[in-house]
């Protein structure tokens, strides 16, 4: 039932990104499974975040809201997380470890089943709570930031956002295309050229994943600006993008 339950929201965090961002969706149709069904949990677990800071209202009680989750995640990570056991590199071996982990404490975990994909994620790259530590603390500066004197400080604003984003898809793809390649290449070893893993058929190069990710973090984080510029305008802190030397 706990393994069901996980792929079951591991599904829902694709057709998530599907709906919201269609075209976002396609562009990281281009990425092997693996990568894409990842970032797609990635995503989930942002806009679950968010989801959870937009409900509280004032500055004060969404940073509250903000470090009780930073709080609980990593907790629920150190948990599930053990630096001393190294996985190795077969996947099916990862998947079953980790949801037999996840498995057997779901009960405590049905409430942030919506970012269970990407705890999954976490504990396959190895990655411990420093990431979400840092993700965190780019969200906070992102709730306290609510004007901008001019574009290039606003340029500077949007990088530093998309920063840690950026750092977590890419590990995401670097590592499935890694082990891409090393199943490529052990299949030739067995002369079995007619025979190719799905998820190796899309094999891509570092400057492809350069490319993608570049692209898919800017049209993310300018897709949610200008879908939120109303809520952003209308709620507190009452965030303009527009820069103030433009205003005059």
């Amino acid at each position: 039932m706990a393994f069901e339950l996980i792929k079951n929201q591991e599904k829902k965090s694709i057709k998530k990104l599907k709906l919201d961002y269609p075209k976002l969706f396609k562009l990281i149709l281009l990425l092997d499974y693996n990568s894409f069904k990842e970032i797609c949990g990635f995503y989930c677990f942002l806009k679950y975040v968010y989801e959870q800071i937009y409900k509280e209202i004032g500055i004060e009680s969404k940073t509250i809201r903000l470090n009780q989750l930073k709080d609980t995640i990593i907790l629920m990570l150190n948990t599930f997380y053990n630096s001393n056991n190294i996985y190795n590199e077969n996947d099916k071996e990862i998947e079953i470890e980790i949801n037999k982990k996840l498995g057997n404490n779901i009960m405590d975990l049905l409430p942030f089943m919506d970012i269970i994909p990407f705890i999954k994620t976490l504990i396959k790259l190895n990655l411990n709570g420093s990431i979400i530590n840092k993700l965190f603390d780019n969200i906070l500066v992102d709730l306290g930031k609510t004007r901008f004197k001019n574009w290039n400080e606003l340029n500077i604003y949007l990088d530093n956002t998309v920063e840690v984003i950026g750092i977590i898809i890419f590990k995401i793809i670097y590592k499935n295309n890694k082990n891409n390649n090393k199943n490529n290449n052990n299949s030739k070893n067995k002369n079995n050229k007619n025979i190719v893993r799905e998820e190796s058929k899309n094999n891509i190069s570092i400057n492809q994943i350069e490319s993608v990710l570049t692209l898919f973090c800017k049209s993310l984080l300018l897709t949610h600006l200008t879908k939120n510029i109303k809520y952003d305008f209308q709620n507190p802190p009452n965030k303009i993008f527009i820069p103030l030397e433009e205003c005059v």
